[in-house]
């Protein structure tokens, strides 16, 4: 997707910017919710409770490290649509 350096895409960057956010702590959440209901039902799974472990372990350290660098992103896009609006600001006007 490609912006155009107007007003409708700074304001989709800002809202962008602002639902990152919560997107991100709704993963983390929803995250330990399969880690809890794991450690529920971990005695029960029988022979593959070694694998299905690796498995949550491998999805929990995946989404910390992904959330880490996901939250970098919101800065980013406030930056970006403050030099967006920079522009527009300092744009000739045209008149037709």
């Amino acid at each position: 997707m490609a912006f155009q350096v107007n007003e409708e895409a700074v304001s989709v960057m800002r809202d962008l910017a602002r639902k990152i956010p919560n997107s991100v702590e709704g993963l983390l959440a929803a995250n330990q919710e399969v880690m809890r209901c794991y450690e529920e039902v971990k005695e029960t799974v029988g022979p593959h409770t070694a694998e299905i472990e690796q498995i949550v372990q491998k999805i929990n350290g995946l989404i910390k490290q992904s959330s880490a660098n996901i939250n970098e992103v919101p800065q980013r896009l406030e930056k970006l649509a403050s030099r967006c609006e920079e522009i527009i600001r300092n744009r000739p006007n045209q008149s037709f």
